[in-house]
């Protein structure tokens, strides 16, 4: 049977990077609970593309509609090099629930 008939919505991640999170591959990831998102498989993860226009880098995804995520940002492939707060605090997860269009803005201020 197909699952044609589930309604989808789109997700956007936008990352913006604070002057002082610089990167050390200039790649940016995101890896999260869904397989869309890497299931928290770093070898998975979803590269952000850089979009200079905004000077952000984003990422697209399509989900059922109501689907709750959970992500974290990566700088390159690895959890060594996972986002950190304002004051290089840890974070919790970024969860969201897709609804339609969902735009999530993430500010990145350091990484491990």
């Amino acid at each position: 049977m197909s699952n044609s008939n589930v309604e989808t919505a789109m997700l956007k991640i936008v990352v913006k990077l604070a002057d002082n999170a610089k990167l050390d591959q200039n790649e940016l990831y995101v890896v999260g609970n869904h397989d869309k998102l890497g299931n928290w498989d770093v070898e998975k993860a979803i590269k952000l593309k850089y979009v200079k226009s905004e000077n952000a880098y984003s990422a697209f995804r399509r989900f059922p509609l109501g689907t709750n995520v959970e992500f974290k940002v990566l700088n390159a492939k690895s959890w060594n090099n996972v986002e950190k707060g304002i004051f290089t605090e840890e974070i919790r997860n970024h969860n969201i629930t897709v609804n339609e269009k969902t735009l999530v803005v993430i500010d990145v201020y350091h990484w491990n």
